[in-house]
């Protein structure tokens, strides 16, 4: 038995794991717009959620299996047609109230990179957070990881050392209910890979045609 295990109840270990990610998470948030050698304590974050998700590791059959990523089922193959078809018209809706176009009117280097944020966001809340907390019941493990991923994103909002005259309000009631959505189709589908594909879709058309890096990510 594990140091992690001695410490922890066995029945309750895939739980704190998933906690514990999600504190990574936020930590690195907290931080990671800080301009002092604090920064660090965001890579730290990281490391952290990096370090808990790979003990549940045993092989890359347990990795896809954690994170969710079943691509082969009918169900996944048909909800993720949907999810592409979703994650466009939520980037366009977004594009409708918060810009002056429809679509990026052309696509930047960072159209490569945007989508990946997304992803990896997904593979993290809705992957191995929403997975390990299963046990705990749908409803709860659903809302665990959009309540996860919820103070993530108010966190690298809220610490951007600049006003972006963000409505946190609307933030905080948007992302937990789209993360809601995200989570039904990662449970309807048995994948993480439809929520990414909305994610990522959706950061395309939102972030793609940004010139420079949005401060946010990296302030």
């Amino acid at each position: 038995m594990t140091f992690f295990n001695r410490i922890i109840p066995t029945k309750y270990t895939a739980l704190s794991s998933a906690i514990l990610v999600i504190a990574g998470m936020c930590i690195f948030a907290l931080f990671i717009h800080v301009d002092s050698c604090l920064r660090i304590l965001s890579f730290a974050g990281l490391i952290l959620a990096a370090v808990i998700i790979s003990r549940s590791v045993r092989d890359i059959k347990s990795l896809l299996a954690i994170l969710g990523i079943i691509p082969f089922m009918r169900k996944a193959i048909y909800y993720s047609m949907g999810g592409i078809i979703f994650g466009v018209l939520l980037g366009v809706l977004y594009n409708f109230i918060k810009a002056d176009y429809l679509l990026p009117p052309g696509l930047t280097n960072f159209a490569l990179i945007a989508p990946l944020i997304g992803i990896t966001e997904e593979l993290v809340f809705r992957g191995f957070v929403q997975s390990r907390s299963a046990s705990l019941g749908t409803l709860t493990s659903i809302l665990l990881a959009s309540s996860g991923h919820t103070l993530y994103k108010y966190l690298v909002i809220r610490t951007v050392p600049v006003d972006l005259s963000t409505n946190f309000t609307s933030l905080i009631i948007l992302t937990f209910t789209v993360g809601i959505v995200f989570g039904i189709m990662r449970e309807a589908s048995k994948s993480v890979i439809p929520p990414a594909l909305v994610h990522g879709i959706f950061d395309i058309i939102v972030y793609g045609g940004a010139t420079l890096v949005p401060v946010w990510i990296w302030g």
